[in-house]
């Protein structure tokens, strides 16, 4: 990808202390230092990582968002238009869906949303989050991938329909080991064996069901123990009530929020959790880090992180008795075995969670997806090379209007021209085909990135070339002429200013290059946006403004002043002609009248630029000055 390309927005919930948050702010520093723009909306203010990113000089946008305002989530619209980012990325629910929304109104290239658990709302079964379930089932298609961060959520997601099969992939948190390498003060063995927790206070951690274990651990076993909860929460007063009724309260201390996790568990022998279920958590990955070993309970990805008896201990989920008898285990082995057990948790981990590993493959699939756009129409043109060729020969009155009017304008100052020409996108050879009666001693050459289409073409095979200008061509430049007609409709904004670049640098000195664009002017795109973004309701088959025969890529539609800015020094506008005065669906449900009174207006107004508005299409006449 070029550097004007590498442009990502991360989208999350908040920034506030929590894994999914810890992951999004990992991802953005690592990302700037490899040389992308990155920039982060937060849907709630303020956050512990907020500071960090802004530190980093990574621009922060702070929407405010909440449940009572959820039309605040359309500030997201304004940030992606000013920024134009290559790849959306959103984090948790209420980002997933926000994003997934704008992209009714703003144009995203690419848009992943990722989950980052099994059940991204407090209760399973309950309002909020039946009604967030069906807004993910709903809003899929507005997404190019939904990712997961374990195994376990991935087929929750395809059990309750939430995301298609072939949109879906499991993408694991990674954990900075490097902050895990201390040197920390270690554990006294002739004190009581420590035991830490780190999660937020909430009913999905069931720190109930930890902290009565802890109890019968307490009863079952003469050795000295005590219990570190690191995290805040909601849960903390009803927490401390249930300790004082265990009698837990001199073995049992809440810490509260901490920024310095890896001394705590540094300072611990053995990690506990007692979540109800859970994601991919971090704590898992930071407590391999520090070669702690774990007893945590069998639920969601941590089966994934924690192989039962080699790098920590699993039970099942809400069972007390069960959950202490693992602690015991932990408890009663030698020191040595306690060491083997968290250096093969490190060393796996290592392997398989660095968040450098993550990274890579994040930067991989952005990269990937981002380079969808050429491969998707690729794939597009290849599959209806024939029925193309078929168009430029049928009967159809609109077809032959359409197609034929763009080249009559486009050769309408040719006369037996004996220069070197060349036809970016030029298909299945149309131009060609009238050139070759008009010009029989030019030179021409030609290009496409759809190999099928090239080889229906009557053009000379030793002067095609598969492939994407400028690059493909630059043995053959300076050509006199340069035509590049309706392909502009198939990329995006950088890719226009990239193909306009390499008009001004091939084309030869006082030469003409003739460009055609989608007019976003016209009552033609507003009509077409209206119809639509309605198709994009529920119920309906998804067919949206960036889908063509179900080949999803963006379209690129512009105004005569969005191409003037465009414009690179050395080209200069000689001419403007709109063309193509019809409108949407009337020129496909009426296609003779339709026809008549577009030719009809092109007679009474000519070249006058009141047919901006009704133009579908603009053609510009460029000289290299």
């Amino acid at each position: 990808m070029s550097p004007e390309q590498k442009r990502v927005l991360l989208v999350s919930n908040g920034l506030q202390l929590g894994g999914a948050e810890q992951q999004l702010a990992e991802l953005a520093l690592r990302l700037q230092r490899r040389g992308w723009y990155v920039e982060v909306v937060s849907l709630r203010p303020g956050g512990a990582f907020l500071d960090t990113l802004v530190k980093a000089s990574i621009a922060v946008h702070q929407v405010d968002w909440h449940p009572r305002r959820p039309l605040r989530f359309l500030r997201l619209i304004g940030i992606v238009r000013k920024f134009r980012p290559q790849v959306v990325h959103a984090h948790l629910a209420y980002a997933n869906i926000a994003a997934r929304l704008c992209r009714l109104f703003c144009a995203m290239p690419v848009l992943i949303c990722t989950a980052h658990s099994v059940y991204e709302h407090t209760r399973k079964q309950d309002l909020r989050g039946r009604i967030l379930d069906l807004l993910y089932r709903l809003t899929d298609g507005l997404c190019d991938l939904t990712t997961i961060v374990c195994e376990a959520g991935a087929q929750r997601y395809l059990k309750d329909r939430l995301a298609r099969p072939k949109r879906i992939r499991v993408i694991y948190n990674g954990v900075d080991f490097a902050k895990f390498e201390g040197p920390f003060s270690q554990p006294d063995q002739e004190k009581a064996f420590r035991w830490i927790s780190v999660g937020r206070l909430s009913s999905v951690k069931d720190y109930p069901t930890m902290l009565r274990a802890f109890a019968i651990c307490l009863q079952k076993s003469t050795r000295a123990q005590e219990l570190k909860i690191v995290g805040g929460g909601s849960e903390l007063e009803a927490l401390l009530q249930l300790t004082e009724q265990l009698n837990l309260k001199d073995q049992v201390e809440f810490l509260g929020s901490r920024a310095d996790v890896p001394q705590c568990l540094a300072a611990s022998q053995a990690l506990l959790q007692s979540s109800e279920w859970e994601g991919f958590p971090i704590v898992l990955l930071e407590a391999a880090a520090a070669a702690l070993p774990v007893v945590v309970t069998d639920v969601g990805g941590n089966r994934e992180i924690v192989v039962d008896g080699e790098t920590g201990l699993l039970c099942p989920p809400g069972d007390p008795q069960a959950l202490a008898e693992r602690m015991l285990q932990l408890l009663n082995l030698p020191p040595t075995k306690l060491k083997e057990l968290g250096g093969a948790a490190r060393e796996r981990a290592l392997k398989q969670f660095a968040i450098e590993t993550i990274v890579d493959e994040w930067e991989e699939l952005y990269t990937t997806m981002a380079r969808s756009q050429t491969e998707s129409v690729r794939g597009y043109f290849d599959q209806i090379a024939d029925s193309y060729k078929q168009r430029y020969a049928s009967q159809d009155p609109y077809y032959r209007y359409f197609f034929y009017e763009r080249l009559t304008e486009a050769l309408n100052r040719e006369r037996d021209f004996r220069g070197k020409i060349l036809d970016i996108g030029a298909g299945t050879g149309p131009l060609y085909d009238q050139l070759k009666v008009l010009s029989p001693e030019a030179e021409y050459y030609a290009t496409d990135i759809s190999p099928e289409m090239l080889e229906r073409s009557q053009i000379p095979l030793e002067r095609r070339r598969v492939g994407e200008f400028p690059q493909v061509t630059a043995e053959q430049a300076p050509f006199e002429r340069i035509y590049c007609l309706g392909v502009t409709t198939y990329l995006d904004r950088p890719a226009v200013s990239r193909l306009l670049q390499g008009v001004s640098q091939q084309l030869a000195r006082g030469g003409l290059a003739v460009v055609t664009f989608t007019n976003r002017g016209s009552i033609d795109f507003y009509t077409r946006a209206v119809l639509y973004r309605l198709m994009r309701l529920p119920g309906i088959r998804y067919f949206t403004r960036n889908r063509v025969a179900g080949q999803s890529f963006e379209y690129y539609e512009a105004t005569l002043s969005q191409v003037r800015k465009l414009l690179p020094p050395g080209l200069e506008l000689d001419e403007v002609v709109y063309l193509n005065h019809t409108v949407m669906p009337i020129n496909r449900l009426f296609p003779k009248p339709s026809v008549a009174l577009a030719t009809r207006l092109h007679h009474w107004l000519g070249r006058s630029s009141a047919l901006g508005f009704l133009s579908t299409d603009f053609l510009v006449r460029l000289r290299k000055l």
